[in-house]
């Protein structure tokens, strides 16, 4: 290991070493006593990327001050003990009261990334590919909002890198965004990511069936009763919102797979409510949707994080 110094820090010193399980549980015996409490949530975020391979060197560093005492890098040395697994990391050590200054700065988000990346919509996007991820792993598109028996990922907020696994598995979302754009102009209370989720998992199932859905509940259906289910769903998305008046997205989500599945099946609804409180088998699925079964952390390369 080479440990380098420049004139213009007199006193600190750099190394890049590789920081493996042994090490981190070393570099915690060296927290000071003040330290920012541990986040349970991103050493799992961590230890999911370290995990699946997706941690790379980025130059970040682990920061010990003049007295030897780690000032920045505990979440990481925690990751590293709870994956098992051995990354390379810049260590800075000899460093002054510095501790102030840390993480003072704007954390770079999944949105910032597909932006940089020269991705339209990037905001939408990015809750779209959000909403996906949970799906995919138990949720009702939302966190703390699991639709399985045993949810192992109720509580998880999926990392940057496991966001960009889901684009690169789905680049259809892309695509998705942009019809959805369309119909959200003329169902507007519904958040777009509900909406653009929404025709996804339709097109999962049957593509013919979610074009004709979609076109009548924005053209008008050829049925006009008041209890045909698109147009019982229509008046729930556009209806005026009182003011102060707000649903969660997960609520948004089952109108509108309630009032697909009564087009679907063919019957006819008076209105469109939730039970209260929500459970995980009260959720409704589109047709032709099954509920998964969830791998456990670590069965596969999609591990929790939180």
């Amino acid at each position: 290991m080479t440990t380098w110094q420049s004139d213009l820090v007199p006193g600190v010193n750099f190394e890049v070493v590789m920081l493996t399980p042994a090490l981190a549980a070393e570099f915690l015996t060296k927290l000071p006593q003040r330290q920012r409490l541990l986040s349970p949530r991103s050493v799992d975020r961590y230890a999911a990327d370290m995990y699946s391979g997706d941690f790379p060197f980025t130059g970040d560093s682990i920061r010990f001050n003049a007295a030897g005492e780690l000032i920045d890098g505990q979440h990481r040395c925690h990751a590293v003990i709870e994956s098992g697994e051995s990354v390379p990391v810049l260590v800075i050590t000899g460093l002054q009261d510095v501790i102030r200054y840390l993480d003072g700065g704007r954390t770079r988000r999944f949105p910032d990334d597909l932006r940089i990346h020269g991705y339209a919509n990037h905001v939408a996007l990015a809750a779209l590919v959000s909403r996906v991820w949970h799906v995919e792993h138990g949720n009702y598109g939302y966190q703390g909002v699991p639709y399985v028996q045993d949810p192992l990922y109720a509580n998880v907020q999926p990392s940057r890198a496991q966001l960009w696994q889901t684009l690169k598995a789905h680049p259809e979302l892309v695509d998705v965004i942009t019809n959805a754009h369309r119909v959200h102009r003329y169902l507007p209370n519904a958040p777009l990511s509900v909406t653009a989720l929404v025709w996804y998992l339709l097109g999962e199932i049957d593509v013919d069936a979610r074009e004709k859905f979609f076109y009548e509940l924005t053209q008008g259906a050829e049925q006009t009763g008041p209890e045909y289910p698109v147009n019982v769903l229509r008046r729930t998305l556009t209806r005026a919102m009182n003011p102060g008046e707000s649903r969660e997205g997960h609520i948004w989500l089952a109108y509108y797979i309630k009032g697909y599945n009564a087009w679907a099946e063919g019957r006819t609804i008076s209105y469109l409510r939730m039970p209260v409180p929500v459970r995980w088998n009260s959720l409704p699925l589109p047709v032709g949707m099954e509920r998964p079964t969830i791998a456990p952390p670590g069965a596969d390369e999609t591990s929790p994080d939180a």
